[in-house]
Order: structure tokens, then C-alpha cells, then sequence
């Protein structure tokens, strides 16, 4: 891939001088024409993915025979010989693309690297899964390159292009891409790393304010790549306080991981401190949504075993997670929020206090995300009988809410106070 059309890649990134220019060219590509296909499997036709990969490339769009390709190369999930051959090619035509279409490329391409197509089961020749490597770290840079460029999308494409980048740096976090997370669906699947039960915990919604303790990371050691961009872009947001007053830990976190060059060692909390910061840099729609993904760095208990996990490891089922405790104690006045906020401000605030994670962040199937949305953590909202209601009933009533108001970030700053045990919508003030 030469020409004026190519992207430069920092020399840096492959050892070179800072001076000297580097337009990637992809070894060990297999050919379209190569025999070798014959040994590669397909979901359908082989045949048929070759070909539709031909008339991509041709025409350089992402038409009609791009949508018959993705279905040949992945499945439910499922990728094939074809679809680890076909990557390289694809990273060669997304510079010849215009940025909404690269945005559509990169995040197919994060979710067939995070179902196993990084690796050929077998590759039919040597050295093709070096050229599938090389492919990838190319992939990474010019994707990154593309998210910092910012273009007029969605939240949740946002998000979902983030998860791609974080994936393509080999951090397991991206792997959450499969959970589909969206702004509009009010919950998050959860799967228990200890029994398996299954949850969905409700009030995924703006909590305007920090929803739990930062988890820890660094400060480490920075390394040169294509990630020091975003770090430089993400202290410009800490700076603008984009996300608002007392995110500035957050933000320290997320930055200090991009220094690092996102290590594959980071626990998958802090991996979602930089994926939601990442968010908030494409632009100011998407700070709500950022503050939204920001409790995936907190924790969930499991209704089946009792068991306290970050939300982050039981979104993965490939996750080796370790439950945590949670604290006997509360904080004196029941102000989550006022407690982070004052704790960012002083540069202590921690992932845990000294005896176990805040029991009032804790989320579950019943409660949902704690503090709820957009609502501080109070006891004046409650009335005789409200937190006495059965686990079936609290839950019925939250999802009666959601219904009703078909968006939960509609809560953000309307009238409702909070129940104080259960973490869903009190009476309105007034009595209504």
C-alpha cells in the first residue's frame, strides 16, 4: 500500500528514525488468485468469499458484495480460515475509504479479531500469520489514527470503535464489543465468574457524577506507538473537564493506560476507564455515554452465590476473576457521590476502602447500577413500606419505569429522589 493516498505511520512505531515517513505495506498477504484459498474454510462458499472480497477491493466500497462477505467470514461468532486471509486485504483498502466507512471497517474488523480471527487455525503457508500480524498492527495505528480525527457518529458507534482500538492494542477488554452495549437499552448483561447465573442489572443510565471508586493503575512508564495521541487528546478532556467536575482520577486513570500502550496486564476495570474516556473525546453528545460506561469499572454481587465481582470480569466469560469483599461499613451521611467527588479532589480515591469495595456502589439484578441514575444516594426519598416491597416487585416497578419512559437517561435530573435501600426511584417530591 504506497502512494499519496497512504497513510504515513509514526517512525517510531517500528523503530525508525522520527524523521523517516512509513507507509505500510503488508507482507505475506495471501493472493486472490492463490490456490491456497482451496484450504481455508468459509461459513457458506469459499468461492463466494473469495469473490466478493475481489469485487471489494475492486471497487473499493463497502456495498453490496461487502455485506455478502461478512457473512462468509463470520457467523454468530463464529470465524473461519478465509477470514484471517482476508483481514490483511482489508486494512490495505481502508485508507482508500472515506472515514465513515472506515469507521464501519475497523469496528467489523475488532469484532472478527475479538471472536479468535487474529490467529489462522492453521495457516496453509508460512509466514502468513505474520503478515495477519503485521496487518493488525497497522490496523491499530491507522484506526486509532481515525478515532482521534472524530467524525459525526453515534454514542454507541463511539463505543464500539473504542472496543475495536482497545482490542486491536490486545487487551481484553475489547472483547465486550459482543455485549453489544447501547445507550437505549437501560441494563447489562452480567454472567457470574464464580456460578455462571446469568443477570441483567438494570439503571445503565448518565450518573452525571463518578458512580464508584476509580480502579488503581499506574502511573507507568510511558512507551512510544500510536497511543501516546490519545494520552495527549485525553489530557486536553481531563483539562476541559468534558465529562464534568470531579472526573479528573478517571481521566488520569484512562491516560495513564494509553502511556503505557494499553498492556494486555491491565485489569479489565481500568480497561473500561480508558474505553469510556475515549468516548468523551469524540465529542460533547458523547460525555453522557461515557459517564454511563464509566459503572463498568465498579462492581456487581450475585444474587445465586453472594459473591461480590468487578462488572468488567463478568462481562467476559474468559475472564480468570477473583470475588472481592464488600465493606460492613457505610459512609456516615449515605452520599456516595459527595464522598468521590471529595476523594478526586484530594487525589486519594482508590478502588476500595480498607476492609472491602463500598457496599453502596455494589450493583445487582435487584438494585440495579448504584447510585442510580443521575441521583445521589439519600434516605429522604423513602416513605413507610418502600423498601419492604419483594425483590419481584422492586424489579417490576424499575422496568415499569423504563417502560414508560422508553429512554432511562430521561431520569437525569428529574424531580425523583432515590429509595435508599433498593436503588430505585422514590416518590416524586411533593408526594406524587
Amino acid at each position: 500500500m504506497s502512494g499519496p493516498d497512504a497513510f504515513p505511520i509514526p517512525a517510531s512505531r517500528i523503530g525508525l528514525p522520527s524523521f523517516a515517513p512509513y507507509y505500510p505495506e503488508v507482507i505475506a498477504r495471501l493472493p486472490l488468485d492463490s490456490p491456497l484459498w482451496e484450504k481455508l474454510s468459509a461459513c457458506y462458499s469459499r468461492e463466494n468469499a473469495i469473490a466478493r472480497l475481489r469485487e471489494v477491493m475492486e471497487t473499493r466500497e463497502l456495498g453490496a458484495a461487502w455485506k455478502s462477505l461478512l457473512g462468509e467470514i463470520q457467523h454468530q461468532g463464529t470465524v473461519y480460515g478465509v477470514t484471517s486471509a482476508a483481514i490483511p486485504h482489508l486494512v490495505d483498502l481502508a485508507p482508500h475509504l472515506p472515514a465513515e466507512s472506515r469507521l464501519e471497517l475497523w469496528t467489523e474488523i475488532g469484532f472478527l479479531v475479538t471472536a479468535g480471527a487474529d490467529r489462522f487455525p492453521a495457516p496453509p503457508a508460512e509466514g502468513l500469520q505474520e503478515g495477519l500480524t503485521a496487518a493488525l498492527g497497522t490496523a491499530e495505528v491507522l484506526a486509532l489514527r481515525d478515532f482521534l480525527a472524530g467524525t459525526d457518529s453515534s454514542p454507541d458507534d463511539d463505543s464500539y470503535f473504542a472496543l475495536t482500538c482497545v482490542a486491536l492494542a490486545g487487551h481484553p477488554v475489547g472483547r465486550a464489543i459482543w455485549k453489544f452495549p447501547s445507550q437505549s437499552s437501560g441494563y447489562m448483561q452480567t454472567d457470574c465468574p464464580g456460578c455462571g447465573a446469568e443477570a441483567e442489572v438494570d439503571g445503565f443510565a448518565d450518573p452525571v457524577a463518578l458512580p464508584c471508586p476509580v480502579p488503581h493503575f499506574g502511573p507507568a512508564q510511558s512507551v512510544p506507538g500510536p497511543w501516546r495521541d490519545v494520552a495527549d487528546a485525553l489530557e486536553r478532556t481531563r483539562r476541559d473537564q468534558v465529562l464534568g467536575p470531579g472526573w479528573g482520577r478517571f481521566i488520569d486513570t484512562a491516560r495513564w493506560v494509553a502511556l503505557a500502550g494499553v498492556p494486555a496486564h491491565a485489569s479489565r476495570s481500568v480497561g473500561w476507564c480508558l474505553v469510556a474516556a475515549m468516548v468523551a473525546l469524540r465529542s460533547a453528545a458523547s460525555a453522557p455515554w461515557a459517564r454511563t460506561l464509566a459503572r463498568l469499572t465498579g462492581y456487581m454481587r450475585c444474587l445465586d452465590c453472594g459473591s461480590v465481582w468487578a462488572i468488567a470480569d463478568s462481562m467476559d466469560d474468559r475472564a480468570e476473576a477473583r470475588p472481592v469483599d464488600a465493606a460492613d461499613t457505610r459512609l456516615p451521611d449515605g452520599y456516595v457521590q459527595d464522598a468521590l467527588f471529595a476523594a478526586d479532589e484530594d487525589g486519594n480515591a482508590g478502588d476500595r476502602v480498607p476492609d472491602g469495595v463500598w457496599p453502596e456502589t455494589v450493583a445487582d439484578a435487584v438494585g440495579g447500577f448504584r447510585p442510580v441514575p443521575a441521583g445521589r444516594w439519600t434516605t429522604r426519598g423513602c416513605q413507610p413500606g418502600c423498601c419492604g416491597a419483594s425483590a419481584k416487585a422492586r424489579r417490576a416497578r424499575w422496568r415499569r419505569s423504563l417502560a414508560r419512559t422508553r429512554r432511562p437517561s430521561r431520569y437525569a435530573g428529574g424531580p425523583r429522589l432515590r429509595c435508599c435501600g433498593t436503588g430505585l426511584p422514590g416518590p416524586r417530591q411533593g408526594g406524587g
